[in-house]
């Protein structure tokens, strides 16, 4: 019988050893053009599985400057949260699994399923420029949103949530709308959902992170398959990230917010700085300067989200803890 708490470390190790089968298929590509995926993921990987924000919001701006198509991108991001939010539920289930809210996921899964699918099949959205703006503003409302949350302090609160039909009707519709973002930007599900329960309802920011996780990753396997329908999948950026994936999801979001401390989250952004710095001497060494400052918006959104919810998450599931 494996203990609990073992359980990462070995689908860390089967994560590794599959990886280390497959690369000879992946090899020349890993090496030539993307052999920084597995430290982004890192990043990627924390963000998605400690604030209410998938990791479309570290993958879509990076990629993109980097002359990744933004179409490619979202595909890229919805299969690689698959994986990462996936670790990251099971991660967060051995951690306490008080904080997942089954209730409410069914009704959200499946508006999320009708909302992403609208966006793949009847509604797609391919223009890099659009997608850009859609990125823009969402991040955007997201800032603001976390913002009012914190003026009206509603971190703590219950984990009990009863479905009525008007929190059934306002989940579900949300959820659609959550789901036809998420199809166009690969996030926006957790994060619609994650303020609809804290705002409306005072759900536990905790339970609400967590949950949020899970209905993620089960929409990003419906949209990755949607998808495959398609268009050819980006199998080998999924590939190259999944070691630095699989330890984001498995070992440091747990690491940033259940005891949170200020030198863990420096040097969380220690590290993501330095990989932007790589990335920048790799692709644009002449303009280095140029790219480092081209990202110092979303940087200052990803820095603002991660130390507001880590330190949010733990108050709220400290009181949790101490209610149970």
């Amino acid at each position: 019988m494996i203990k609990k708490k073992y359980l990462p470390y070995y689908i860390f190790a089967a994560v590794s050893v599959f990886w280390l089968i497959c690369l000879p298929f992946f090899e020349a590509d890993f090496i030539n053009h993307y052999f920084f995926m597995p430290f982004l993921g890192v990043v990627a990987a924390t963000v998605a599985n400690v604030t209410p924000a998938a990791a479309g919001i570290v993958y879509f701006p990076v990629m993109t400057r980097i002359h990744i198509e933004p179409a490619q991108v979202v595909m890229y991001t919805l299969m690689i949260q698959s994986f990462g939010m996936s670790l990251g539920s099971i991660k967060w289930f051995i951690v306490d699994r008080t904080l997942f809210m089954k209730n409410v996921l069914v009704v959200s899964i499946t508006g999320g399923t009708i909302g992403i699918a609208l966006a793949i099949f009847f509604f797609p959205l391919n223009d890099a420029r659009q997608l850009r703006i859609i990125f823009d503003y969402f991040t955007y409302l997201i800032t603001i949103l976390v913002f009012i949350r914190l003026f009206l302090q509603r971190a703590k609160g219950g984990v009990d949530f009863k479905l009525n039909m008007l929190s059934f009707f306002i989940l579900f519709s949300f959820s659609i709308i959550g789901g036809i973002i998420s199809g166009w930007i690969g996030f926006g599900l957790d994060t619609i959902f994650y303020f609809t329960l804290t705002f409306f309802y005072r759900v536990n920011a905790a339970a609400a992170i967590v949950t949020s996780i899970v209905l993620m990753a089960a929409v990003s396997i419906i949209g990755t398959i949607f998808s495959s329908f398609l268009y050819a999948l980006p199998n080998t950026l999924w590939f190259s990230a999944l070691p630095g994936v699989a330890i984001g999801g498995l070992f440091v979001a747990t690491f940033l917010a259940v005891n949170a401390r200020w030198w863990k989250i420096l040097l969380f952004f220690i590290y993501f700085f330095c990989v932007q710095i790589f990335l920048g001497y790799i692709y644009e060494p002449e303009q280095l300067f140029a790219y480092l400052l081209s990202l110092l918006k979303i940087n200052l959104i990803i820095a603002y989200l991660v130390i507001v919810d880590v330190v949010v998450f733990h108050v709220s599931h400290n009181a949790v803890r101490n209610k149970n």
